[in-house]
This record gives structure tokens, sequence and C-alpha cells, in this order.
């Protein structure tokens, strides 16, 4: 289905744009770093899934003296969903989320400002409101966000144009101002986390499709992949929508 979904991009997108969005050149580069023929029989660990979830939790699991670590990756790193993302980096969320975007925003930012060219830029973002309804949810999310530490300014019509000029404001109730949103590039984020995670030991294997979870009753003891049996003593699912059908066939453990 992801193949179908790619190929009709490819035919309905212009293709100068979709170098720009696709760059193929990538992929090869870390296929040639991470490509081989056979896996090892065990790892303590095992992450499925070489997108932005699986290659950070490898990087941070490394940067954690975590050492034996394996990446596996049916296609290529950062070529399922991760790619297909837009790149938001948007901190107006429920506070768990908000969270989680500060800490990934701080990453971003480390990452870029150490070199690796990842296209983070602190944009700002404007959430604007049609409705009093609408309105009243983001002066309270508004207040989530301060509490969290996240600046936030509410605008009324008025202001809007002042961040967004082409904007129209006649059917507009008023706005948020988020200063500190932003845009990422994703595949550069999946490819320049893998680079580290691989420079400091963590060894990838594109090309090795999950078949199965295995236990023994008790417990994950490895998986079965289209390269071979793996076992390990701790596994990570990062497979997206995959993963639901993988976890099912290892219950009860």
């Amino acid at each position: 289905m992801a193949a179908v979904l790619i190929e009709q991009a490819k035919r309905s997108i212009p293709r100068y744009i979709f170098k720009e969005i696709w760059p193929q050149n990538k992929f090869i580069k870390m296929n040639e770093r991470s490509a081989t023929n056979f896996v090892p029989q065990s790892s303590q660990v095992i992450i499925c899934g070489a997108g932005a979830v699986g290659n950070s939790v490898a990087y941070h699991m490394n940067k954690n003296e975590w050492n034996d670590i394996i990446v596996l990756e049916q296609s290529k790193i950062g070529s399922g969903d991760s790619w297909r993302s837009c790149g938001i980096v948007g901190h107006f969320h429920s506070t768990s989320e908000g969270r989680i975007t500060t800490f990934s925003s701080e990453l971003y930012k480390e990452l870029q400002n150490s070199g690796h060219d990842i296209g983070f830029k602190e944009t700002g973002s404007v959430n604007i409101a049609r409705t009093k309804e609408r309105m009243t949810e983001l002066r309270r999310l508004a207040a989530e966000a301060r509490i969290q530490g996240i600046k936030c300014e509410i605008l009324e019509p008025k202001d809007i144009p002042n961040y967004h000029p082409l904007a129209k404001v006649e059917d507009l109730e008023g706005g948020i101002w988020v200063p500190s949103d932003g845009v990422v590039n994703p595949l550069a984020v999946c490819t320049t986390l893998a680079k580290i995670s691989q420079d400091k030991g963590v060894k990838y294997f594109e090309g090795c499709k999950v078949l199965e979870i295995l236990t023994n009753g008790v417990k994950v003891t490895g998986v079965k992949t289209n390269l071979g049996v793996i076992n390990c003593e701790y596994l990570v699912l990062c497979t997206g929508m995959w993963t639901r059908p993988l976890g099912l066939n290892c219950i009860p453990v």
C-alpha cells in the first residue's frame, strides 16, 4: 500500500518538487552504510522500525550507555510514516504532548547548533478561532502551555495580520501566537539520529522485516525476520501502523 501511495505521489507532484521532498541520495547513503546480508543471532536490545521514534529511541538509549542495540527496518531508514510527516513542531498541545514537543524541540536545537542540518527553524505559529467556543478552548490551552513554560500570546482579530499579513480576520474571534513553534525536515532528523547512533556502535539492518515476535510464554525472547531469527532481552516496537498486528501475535506473553 505504501508503495502505491508513493507512486501516486510521484505522478501527482511536479518532478522538481518531488526531488526536494524525497532526497533519494540520503536513503542510498544510509543504505550503503547499513546494508548487510546477515543479522546477528542475538542482541540485548532490538528496536523495530527506523523512523523518527525508532531512531530517537536508539539515540537516547545509546546516549544512556546501552551499547548492544540493533535497529531493524523493513525498507530504508526514514522511509515510512516519518517521511510523510509535515515536520511541524507545535507546542500547543495537552500537558503530556506538550512536554514531548518541548523535549523534541530542544533536541532539534541541539542537533542544528552542533552542525547537523536538519532544517530546524523557529518560525512561530498562529492558532486561530472562528467561534467563541474555539476561542475559549484556545485560552484554556494557552493557560496549560504557560504552566509548562511555553510562551504564548492571546491575539485580538486585529492583531493577527501582524503575524500573518494575508489572513482574513473579519470572521475570526481571535487567536494565539506561539513564538517557539517551528518546522524541521523529518527525513533529515531520521538520518541524522541514525548516523550518530551508527557512529557510536548501534547496528542498523535495512530490508529486514519482522515477521513474528517470539516468546517463551513468559516474556519476549526475540524476533523472526526475513533474514533470520534474532534473540533479545528487550524489544521495542516503533513500527507505526504495523505495531498492532505484531503485538497481537505475541499475546498472551
